[in-house]
């Protein structure tokens, strides 16, 4: 074997000549004088793990980073602390991904913030989910590129105290897959500035356990954008005190898709402010069951131009207790052909000042609708004398005798003479 007097005289040429058999003859005090900046990854890949544990920890940490790419995963668990804890980031960031396995979750706390740095994104995508939990706390050490490389099963893996250790920019950087695969009671522990950088393809892979765990207050948080980026059905995974700390601006921001998307207990805790703040495109996007679900003081801060976007099924569902809540002002002002959808049985609900605040146009589409006949006597009789005044002849023509009988003196003084020859014709017909 050669001597460390004869090592210290050969050339860096002669040195990086030595076969794998001349290496292995080396003894630990010849190891500890070799030139170790000379040593190549195939005479590194020689030494036994025996000779690996003989150098010293500082002779270890000068070895070229690229001759590192020789150790076996025997030789990596063969590294004592010591030497662990001397290596550069640059020799880590040269173990052979094969290799890493070698390293124990022990042996993973004892590396530093900048050794952690050292290992590439390949590297620690290699590594185990037990290795990645070992590293505790200190999983926040990594770098972005890092963080981006993690698989579904590391993800998986991570504490909640690791989970809090990521920065939010950290967060943002995760795989979608590996951020959906959280489970449940670990993505409820991101925080909400956590939650304010994920990205639209991220969202995309939160499942409904995940949206359940939200903090309301974190969803309040939310800008309106990220609100506006979530997919319809995640809307409707929200949980009603979800629902109801959404701001008006996350309101206004909200897609049709997603309003179409509410389910009836959703729309029935929407604050009054929150129905104010709703266009009417977004109102009349709700699922007809959907508005059935609002109750009667919800139902009252709809204005007449949410009501005018409504759709036929969704007027039709209006129950009884829905329309005598509606402010005669605000029927006055719903479109006529709009109002002449509500069905023979929801016009006989509709209360004495509603029935006075209809106009002349809207008695004539509930007319040419063929559902004047709907109204009772009574209600007929509380048609404003300036609004049956001015109805078309085919309205007055359509008066029942029972609807004629019921008319007040004021309005027979408001008909004109057309209208009450009208009326008599009509009368022929009764």
């Amino acid at each position: 074997a050669l001597s460390t007097a004869q090592l210290g005289q050969l050339l860096t040429t002669q040195l990086q000549a030595l076969t794998a058999n001349q290496m292995q003859a080396l003894n630990s005090s010849t190891l500890n004088a070799f030139p170790v900046t000379a040593i190549t990854s195939a005479q590194v890949a020689a030494l036994t793990p025996t000779q690996l544990q003989q150098i010293t920890p500082g002779t270890l940490a000068a070895v070229a980073p690229s001759a590192m790419k020789g150790l076996g995963i025997a030789q990596v668990e063969s590294l004592s602390s010591a030497q662990l804890e001397r290596l550069t980031p640059e020799q880590l960031g040269n173990l052979p991904t094969t290799s890493l396995r070698g390293l124990s979750a022990a042996d993973m706390t004892l590396l530093g913030a900048s050794q952690l740095q050292g290992f590439t994104p390949e590297q620690i995508g290699k590594l185990s989910a037990e290795q990645i939990t070992a590293l505790g706390d200190d999983v926040g050490y990594l770098t972005n590129p890092q963080i981006a490389a993690l698989t579904n099963v590391q993800a998986q893996g991570l504490t909640s105290s690791q989970i809090s250790a990521l920065s939010p920019t950290q967060v943002g950087m995760m795989k979608p897959a590996a951020l959906g695969g959280l489970p449940a009671s670990l993505f409820g522990v991101l925080s909400s500035a956590q939650l304010a950088t994920l990205n639209a393809d991220q969202l995309a892979k939160l499942n409904a356990g995940q949206f359940g765990t939200i903090d309301a207050a974190a969803i309040a948080s939310m800008t309106p954008a990220y609100i506006a980026g979530l997919k319809a059905s995640q809307i409707a995974l929200l949980s009603n005190d979800q629902i109801t700390q959404l701001s008006l601006d996350q309101i206004a921001a909200m897609r049709e898709a997603q309003f179409s998307a509410l389910t009836p207990s959703q729309a029935s805790v929407l604050l009054l402010s929150q129905i104010t703040a709703m266009t009417p495109s977004q109102f009349g996007a709700l699922k007809p069951a959907a508005v059935a679900a609002l109750d009667e003081d919800q139902i009252s801060a709809v204005g007449s131009d949410k009501l005018d976007q409504m759709t036929q099924p969704q007027i039709q569902k209006l129950s009884a207790l829905q329309l005598s809540a509606m402010p005669s002002s605000t029927i006055s002002l719903w479109q006529p052909g709009k109002l002449a959808l509500l069905t023979p049985q929801q016009l006989k609900v509709l209360s004495e000042s509603q029935i006075g605040a209809l106009t002349a146009p809207q008695i004539d589409a509930i007319a040419y609708a063929r559902k004047l006949g709907a109204l009772t006597p009574e209600q007929f009789s509380g048609i404003s004398a300036d609004s049956l005044g001015d109805v078309g002849l085919p309205v007055i023509k359509g008066v029942s005798k029972a609807q004629m009988v019921a008319l007040s003196p004021e309005q027979v003084a408001s008909l004109s003479y057309y209208q009450i020859s009208g009326i008599k014709i009509g009368r022929a017909h009764v």
